[in-house]
């Protein structure tokens, strides 16, 4: 770590981190090594350790040599990369920081008492198939080595000093902050102080509090306050959706802290922020990749100075000093106090971020939101997808050469695999679905695919290549954390060609483990019901659990379960007129916005095209199935204006994590449970999970959508709204456990619901 953070390469490159498998890595190792065998000189995996003053601190520096011998008049260390990587690249982009390594080793020595005046140090680039090394070899002085290694320490201990003197100012300031908002909610007082006791002790919470009830701020203000008195270093605050980073965001700024008291910063998905209209990461296509640490420093500066850095400040600072805006703003995020991002950059493997724990390894506290999501993306994050149709996407970009050949070998290989598979299996040629065991035959193929189209990445920057090189990486990764217990392999064909899925079905051990690296994570959402579900999905065994009562008055909130009309999936066409007219009921008993939620997309618009139909009095708006960023925000401009009725699909970007209070929003009809229909893949989670898998499965998914959904009406104290639950099945106790237990369920027929709500909004 120490001589990536002394001497970074000039430039981002990510074609260089397609390297290998960490088992290749070993593999090959090993094999060079043994070399060695018959020379008891030569010592493997030497650890080696020194202290050293740098100024008035005593500084710790330890490492591993690959392989040395220290009985030579030149002692010799040797340090192996495996590689795929051409070496002469390799050693230009990566070189200075591997030849660092190897000095500060040699420095070590030196420092606990080898004498030797010069040093050969040797960098071994060895590819994994052919076993074929490239050696680089440069003999060192003494004390050339004893200056680069005080070099590094003093540019570290000068760093870690910076850090030092912002955390005591900012402590300060934090032991003394207030609540910014007038009023402390009950539920939100006692969140907090729950909150603050897991940062203190160093424990875990699961915390289900309704939704409206001031969580992010319930959670952000304590843990503030528990980083000012010393109980860890940093808040990293994870959302699943840019609504919840936003709240997060709004909140910090209220906070009206100066950068010198309290530095934040919200990540945005590099696809979303990169400067380029592809995300390439590479310097011959990428000006702003071209020497980015040559410029990032002062970029790092001036971004810092923002205090409450958002999107927009990252851009600006990028566009000035001509850098990459996602790598200053992961460079950016090491100095701040809090970090607001997606779950992937702390669980995803692949694309999760070291540097959140800073360059001392810090204290963190993760506050985790909209946790009942939490199982569902980490097992997507571990899971991979493959296809023929991806694989020929990507050819038919590529003109001859030896990436061509290399992607049509792994495709061929494929093709073998999935013939013997249905063969064995006895299934059809083009419509199947076969289980089948980890597919090891198309892992080379993968590999040397992968090192192509990352040598000829200059000229494969089309959409479908990049595509296909990250699904070949993430493919030969997954073997890394793949078992048989927790994974399932599903080979489909049909139409497109065939198509491999690498699933996780139980994702708590990965959770678990990344859970541990933090002192301590709340877990809080709406819907963490029965808890004892999520602690088995997140595998935390020892938690504090919580279940907040609404903070707002129940009776400002009528739920009524229509149970007479079926919208089971057989009797849909039959009761599509009595469920657009139960709607229409609904939006007409008082003035103003509704949404009714749906299971389907296809389900949604033979609602909605029945409803306009039927009740042309109504105006009307329907979610899309592809909505960008504006058209999102058109949609829910809408409900500033007139009356309207829109119509949403459960679980989508509507239904959760939406904010509109007051008349903004009076009702919510949701129809049906939104059971997910069986699948082998659900059906093999049930097995793999267990005692809870039907539930992990199928009913909280649904039932957390529902909830979710219904948690759009009541967001402040004086807000007043209707629920209505359209399916018989909201009664049965398996799924009414999941229901939150401030609502007053009133069970009615359709032909009541007109009564009923009459009554409650004349009662206002």
């Amino acid at each position: 770590m120490l001589a990536e953070f002394c001497c970074p390469p000039s430039d981002i490159h990510f074609r260089y981190d397609n390297a290998t498998l960490a088992q290749e890595g070993i593999a090959t190792q090993r094999h060079h090594q043994s070399a060695h065998a018959g020379n008891n000189d030569y010592q493997r995996e030497l650890a080696v350790a020194a202290t050293r003053r740098v100024g008035r601190r005593q500084v710790s520096v330890a490492g591993r040599i690959d392989g040395c011998n220290l009985a030579l008049a030149v002692p010799l260390l040797e340090e192996y990369k495996t590689t795929r990587t051409n070496p002469g690249e390799l050693f230009a982009h990566c070189g200075r920081v591997h030849m660092t390594q190897l000095e500060l080793y040699a420095a070590i020595l030196i420092a606990g008492g080898e004498l030797a005046e010069r040093w050969l140090l040797r960098l071994l680039y060895c590819h994994p198939d052919t076993r074929h090394v490239v050696p680089y070899e440069v003999v060192v002085e003494r004390q050339a080595l004893l200056d680069r290694l005080e070099q590094c320490l003093r540019t570290y201990v000068l760093a870690i000093a910076r850090i030092e003197r912002h955390r005591r100012r900012r402590n300060r300031a934090l032991r003394g902050l207030a609540f910014p908002f007038a009023m402390f909610r009950d539920s939100q007082r006692r969140l907090a102080r729950a909150v603050y006791r897991a940062a203190r002790d160093g424990t875990a919470l699961l915390a289900e509090a309704p939704t409206g009830s001031g969580k992010t701020a319930a959670a952000l203000y304590p843990s503030l306050r528990a980083m000012g008195d010393g109980h860890h270093d940093r808040t990293v605050f994870l959302t699943s959706r840019g609504t919840g980073a936003r709240t997060a965001g709004d909140f910090l700024r209220h906070l009206g802290l100066d950068p010198h008291q309290l530095r934040s910063i919200s990540i945005t998905a590099k696809h979303k922020i990169c400067f380029q209209q592809e995300p390439t990461c590479d310097p011959d296509l990428c000006q702003f990749a071209r020497g980015y640490h040559d410029r990032a420093t002062n970029a790092v500066v001036e971004l810092l100075r923002a205090g409450s850095i958002e999107r927009a400040e990252v851009e600006d600072v990028a566009r000035a000093h001509h850098v990459c805006p996602f790598e200053l703003t992961l460079d950016a995020a090491v100095h701040c106090d809090v970090v607001v991002c997606d779950y992937n950059y702390v669980f995803d493997p692949v694309v999760r971020l070291k540097r959140l724990r800073g360059i001392s390894n810090d204290d963190i506290q993760l506050l985790i939101d909209e946790s009942h999501q939490l199982s569902d993306r980490v097992r997507e994050s571990l899971s991979t997808v493959l296809s023929r149709s991806t694989i020929r996407d990507a050819l038919g970009e590529m003109g001859p050469g030896d990436a061509r050949s290399a992607i049509e070998r792994f495709d061929r290989a494929a093709m073998r695999m999935k013939r013997e598979a249905v063969r064995a299996n006895g299934a059809a040629a083009d419509d199947y679905e076969l289980s089948i065991e980890w597919p090891r035959s198309l892992l080379d193929a993968a590999l040397r695919a992968q090192e192509a189209i990352a040598r000829n990445a200059a000229s494969l920057t089309s959409a479908a290549c990049q595509r296909l090189a990250f699904d070949l990486a993430r493919f030969a990764r997954t073997e890394v954390w793949f078992d048989r217990e927790r994974f399932a392999i599903f080979l489909r064909g049909g139409r497109s060609g065939w198509q491999l899925d690498i699933r996780c079905l139980d994702a708590s051990a990965h959770i678990a483990a990344t859970l541990a690296e933090s002192r301590s994570h709340v877990r809080f959402s709406a819907t963490l019901t029965p808890p004892e579900l999520f602690h088995r999905l997140h595998g935390v065994r020892e938690s504090l659990a919580m279940r907040l009562p609404s903070p707002f008055d129940p009776a400002r909130l009528a739920v009524l379960h229509v149970a007479d009309i079926s919208v089971r999936l057989r009797d849909r066409p039959s009761s599509l007129e009595r469920l657009v007219d139960l709607v229409a009921t609904v939006a007409s008993s008082r003035a103003g916005n509704y949404l009714v939620a749906l299971p389907s997309f296809d389900y949604l618009e033979q609602v909605a095209l029945q409803f306009r139909a039927r009740h042309p009095q109504h105006d009307c708006i329907v979610q899309d199935r592809a909505m960008d960023d504006a058209a999102r925000r058109a949609f829910l401009a809408r409900f500033d204006a007139e009356p309207v009725v829109g119509f949403i699909v459960l679980g989508g970007i509507f239904a959760e994590s939406v904010d509109l209070p007051g008349d903004r929003l009076l009702g919510m009809v949701v129809v049906g449970l939104s059971l997910p229909p069986p699948t082998t893949e659900r059906d093999a989670m049930v097995r793999s999970i267990g005692d809870y898998g039907r539930m992990a499965a199928y009913e909280q998914p649904a039932l957390g959508r529902v909830v979710q959904a219904a948690g759009r009406i009541i967001r402040t104290p004086t807000d007043r709204g209707v629920v209505c639950l359209v399916d018989d099945r909201f009664a049965h106790p398996n799924y009414r456990r999941y229901l939150p237990m401030h609502w007053r369920v009133r069970k009615v027929r359709a032909a009541q619901a007109s009564e009923v709500l009459y009554g409650f909004w004349k009662s206002d």
